[in-house]
């Protein structure tokens, strides 16, 4: 979803500001209960002037759906590329660099978590199905790359690893509110370990 070219054409730190207090708003709220009104209380603009930018409140935050995941992809997308040979080591690579953008930038990760987590409204429809159909498709895209091929038992159906991976990824967020790393060392140490468990579970064998 496109913003309005007037807000386009506003000076980046602009839109940044506008983005943040949007952001602050729909990671604390959902979206049936965040509030137009006190984001552009908190810009300090009136709502006539909103609207020059933003056609209403769903617009205003598909806008922010898209910025976030392309934002995230945009420091993902050489790790994604299949360029990796081993997949594991891949998915590694992804898990710390999740774990460095969401340290980084918590306010994008906290409302791209909770649109994972809407119920149904009347306005966005399903949105938490949508999304996650779009990301597992994502994953199962990735697997299918010929670097990855055989590298994972056949007696596991795939849509339970695609799965399975899924969720480990949705588990990034709510592992780095209970449990922040103190630096990059530990970010590397928490992405093997979430690694280690998905090649090999918990067993002690």
């Amino acid at each position: 979803m496109d913003a309005k070219t007037t807000f386009l054409n506003l000076k980046e730190a602009r839109q940044e500001e506008i983005r943040l207090v949007a952001l602050e708003e729909f990671s604390r709220y959902t979206y049936t209960e965040a509030s137009l009104s006190r984001i552009v209380q908190s810009l300090g603009l009136a709502k006539g002037s909103f609207y020059r930018y933003f056609n209403g409140k769903k617009e205003l935050y598909l806008y922010l759906l898209d910025y976030c995941f392309a934002f995230r992809l945009q420091n993902e997308k050489q790790i994604l590329d299949g360029s990796i040979p081993d997949f594991f080591d891949m998915l590694e690579a992804n898990i710390a660099a999740r774990m460095r953008f969401g340290l980084a930038y918590p306010l994008h990760m906290a409302f791209m978590n909770r649109a994972l987590e809407e119920k149904t409204d009347t306005e966005l429809g399903n949105l938490s199905a949508m999304l996650e159909d779009k990301i597992l498709t994502q994953i199962e895209a990735i697997l299918k790359f010929p670097a990855y091929q055989n590298q994972f038992t056949s007696t596991v159906p795939n849509n339970v690893v695609v799965f399975s991976i899924y969720q480990m990824n949705r588990g990034i967020y709510q592992y780095l509110q209970k449990f922040p790393p103190a630096n990059d060392e530990a970010v590397i140490s928490v992405a093997r370990s979430f690694i280690h468990v998905l090649k090999n579970g918990i067993k002690n064998i």
